[in-house]
């Protein structure tokens, strides 16, 4: 199967009735789409409880927020970068590929775009690149590989998290900037589904790399906040329906 990164916006098809098994089934991802709309609001509330309200983020992750304003000011002065955003874009592919034990047979990118040849496929590999920050992991297992062989001072810690602010603001604006463009991907799984679960994954890797980053709130902390918010956002709905 072959996944592609286009940069230019392609037609769009023509809507019909359900009429086999691929259309149940993009019925059923439609339905999950508009299920996890609870889910988002929950998760939003809880991020921001969490590292904005109790973390206190711009204090604690200063140079994290310097990084991701930094981004947002060189992409908004220059112009994108479209084929290193490809290059992280057909890797993330890959790389999920890899991950479901799937096999790459062919690889390509240019300034127009990507492609990736893939033996299978799945809404998690095709949705990979827009909920996995290639470049925010890269420097990750970059940084760790760094201490695991000598110890770093406090500026070079700092500039971790400039990167890292750096990496994921790329990966944001870029991804938004992408999605709008009408991708394959996003038309595979449908735009409902696509949107919904990509905002989600975004806020809860998101919030696991402040979870790595912040001393304050720890993993058992997250995931609690994370569940109690998005349950009471679902237990509210089921209360409409009661009154």
């Amino acid at each position: 199967m072959k996944r592609r990164a286009d940069t230019k916006k392609e037609g769009g098809g023509n809507a019909g009735k359900i009429q086999g098994p691929r259309d149940v089934f993009a019925f059923v991802k439609f339905v999950t789409g508009i299920l996890l709309i609870p889910a988002c609001i929950g998760a939003s509330i809880a991020f921001y409880r969490l590292f904005f309200v109790k973390g206190a983020l711009i204090r604690n992750q200063y140079w994290f927020v310097v990084g991701f304003v930094a981004y947002v000011i060189i992409y908004s002065i220059l112009q994108n970068p479209i084929k290193t955003y490809v290059y992280g874009h057909e890797l993330s592919h890959a790389i999920w590929t890899w991950l479901f034990k799937g096999k790459v047979q062919n690889f390509s990118v240019s300034s127009e775009g990507g492609s990736v040849t893939v033996s299978k496929s799945n809404f998690l590999i095709s949705l990979a690149p827009y909920f996995f920050p290639f470049y925010t992991f890269l420097a990750v297992i970059v940084y760790l590989a760094v201490i695991s062989f000598c110890r770093l001072d406090r500026t070079y810690y700092n500039a971790f998290l400039f990167v890292l602010g750096f990496t994921w603001a790329f990966h944001f604006v870029l991804t938004v900037y992408v999605m709008l463009k009408d991708q394959d991907d996003v038309k595979e799984n449908g735009a409902i589904f696509s949107i919904f679960f990509v905002y989600i994954a975004n806020v809860i890797i998101l919030g696991l790399l402040f979870v790595y980053l912040s001393p304050q709130i720890s993993l058992e902390r997250f995931v609690h906040e994370m569940s109690d918010q998005m349950r009471g956002q679902y237990q509210y709905i089921l209360s409409l329906g009661r009154r």
